[in-house]
């Protein structure tokens, strides 16, 4: 059975709405190009803060953030 994870770093987690979409695009991309049958794709979404990143903790933004 397929697994598709979504690591999403950022202030905010993901909406609703968008994690839906992303949802809909996944199941549509794997049924068309893996040949995944619909109920079969398994799919998480997980959100990190920034700091818990590379890209947080080395990005510009991270310089003046807290420790």
């Amino acid at each position: 059975m397929p697994f598709l994870e979504v690591i999403h770093g950022s202030e905010e987690p993901l909406s609703v709405d968008a994690r839906r979409a992303f949802a809909q695009e996944a199941v549509a991309v794997f049924a068309d190009v893996v040949g995944t049958p619909p109920g079969r794709l398994r799919l998480c979404f997980e959100h990190h803060d920034p700091l818990d990143t590379i890209e947080g903790l080395l990005g510009e933004r991270a310089r003046g953030d807290r420790d």
